[in-house]
């Protein structure tokens, strides 16, 4: 005969104190409960069929799911790792913060530390960064100290702060690429962190190069030279006077710590090269220099040269100007054409010099016991110079010689070889062909008879 437990549902059982190892089964709930003789109802039996009775159930062994799964409302807590090969639903920190939202599928991170490798899908090889503040200004900080991110400690000159590599593989290892990167550039204080920033590559030789550095000063330090660079348009707009301006410093010792120039030191010059089939040759540069006076507080004189090659490619200096002394010299011809040329009270305008100053003498003079020398014939008004000869180019006007004011006409020092001479005819008839139109006062010497003759204003007279 089969061994029967006291029995009755639940509710009945509730309603009676079941003595000391007395059983009793609930025939509704299914369960079977023992007796202590004071607990009402008697204490639920825990087993495989009953765990939500057991508070504080154990595994005495791995737990297989058996291909069913943990469902319900309720947290995990675990010291361990949790491993599977995807993972559904969001993500909360220890302060119920939600860090990712499965959702949207965003990160809310505000600490990330990554201690590996940030590998992109192939679908898309890309990092995506978006920012939808409609005020707030976007950021990506990168900060740097020494001492542990707890208890953080000032960086000294010349520590790096960060940098973002651009690297390659050359078939064995990743190498080379470029950088940016940002150092302390000077002492760090309270409130002050001086920092520059560099831009680096990598030449074909595999060294690394820094064409571009910016200083903490805010100057840009360049090492590098710029191909293919076609032209450059420079800009300025607005409606204020001021001056727009490139401004070259140079100074010896250091940006920091300047020291005073020497006079004709080079501040800053422009070269131009051009390619003669076998390699860039400079045909022109121009420099601003220091001028070659005294340098004083506040007082430094200023030179400008413009140098170029010739045509058997020797530099030469073909304008020099210099502040010291106020003067321009200049190489070779000076060429205006269609312009004109004011130096003081002279005008150079095409083949013409001009006086500007009214009623002032234009004097040409040379120095010590030099000529003034014209080659070609000098013409003034109707008198022209042309070798030896003095021609006046007015038609039909008289030549006339006249000493102001009670001065004389003079010709002195006559030799045999050095005299001078009167027109000499033939004979009557040469002499009146040669002069149809004789003048009062004419002299001339007749060969026939070898007379002197002058004319009277009605007829020729012999002198002698």
């Amino acid at each position: 005969m089969a061994l029967r437990l006291r029995r009755g549902t639940n509710a009945e059982r509730l309603l009676v104190t079941p003595l000391e190892g007395e059983l009793v089964y609930t025939t509704d709930t299914k369960k079977i409960f023992a007796g202590d003789g004071t607990t009402i109802g008697g204490t639920e039996i825990a087993g495989l069929n009953s765990v939500v009775a057991d508070t504080t159930p154990q595994l005495g062994g791995n737990l297989d799911l058996n291909s069913q799964n943990i469902t319900g409302i309720g947290n995990i807590t675990i010291d361990g790792t949790i491993t599977a090969p995807q993972f559904e639903g969001n993500i909360l920190a220890d302060d119920s913060t939600l860090v990712f939202n499965s959702a949207t599928q965003a990160l809310a991170i505000t600490n990330l530390t990554i201690s590996g490798d940030v590998d992109l899908t192939e679908a898309t090889n890309k990092l995506d960064v978006f920012s939808n503040h409609a005020s707030t200004s976007s950021n990506i900080v990168l900060n740097r100290s020494k001492g542990t991110k707890a208890s953080p400690t000032a960086l000294s000159d010349n520590d790096n702060i960060f940098g973002i590599k651009f690297v390659g593989h050359d078939g064995t290892s990743y190498t080379g690429g470029a950088s940016i990167i940002s150092d302390i550039d000077g002492t760090v204080s309270t409130g002050n962190v001086p920092a520059d920033l560099s831009f680096k590559v990598t030449n074909s030789s595999g060294t690394e190069l820094t064409p571009i550095k910016l200083n903490s000063s805010g100057i840009i330090e360049t090492n590098t030279q710029v191909n293919n660079f076609e032209s450059s348009f420079f800009y300025s707009v607005g409606n204020s006077s001021n001056a727009r301006s490139i401004e070259r410093y140079r100074s010896r010792g250091s940006v920091a710590a300047p020291v005073v120039n020497n006079v004709n030191d080079l501040i800053y010059q422009d070269k131009y090269y051009g390619y003669d089939g076998a390699a860039h040759k400079m045909v022109v540069r121009t420099q601003g220099m220091v001028g070659n006076s005294s340098i004083s507080s506040g007082v430094m004189s200023g030179r400008y040269r413009v140098r170029m090659t010739d045509a058997s490619g020797t530099e030469k200096t073909y304008l020099d100007i210099r502040g010291n002394d106020d003067k321009i010299q200049i190489r070779s011809d000076l060429e205006i054409p269609q312009f004109s040329l004011v130096v003081g009270g002279i005008k150079h305008f095409e083949n013409r010099i001009v006086g500007l100053d009214s009623n002032a003498d234009i004097e040409i003079q040379a120095s010590g016991t030099g000529d003034v020398v014209v080659s070609g014939g000098l013409r003034s008004d109707g008198i022209k110079f042309e070798g030896n000869t003095i021609k006046t180019t007015d038609s039909n006007a008289p030549l006339e010689l006249s000493a102001s004011g009670t001065g004389i006409v003079s010709a002195t020092n006559l030799t045999a070889l050095n005299y001078m001479q009167l027109p000499v005819y033939a004979n009557n008839t040469a002499r009146d062909s040669a002069i149809s139109s004789p003048n009062a006062g004419m002299l001339i010497f007749n060969s026939t008879g070898t007379k002197f003759q002058g004319y009277t204003g009605a007829a020729w007279v012999d002198l002698n």
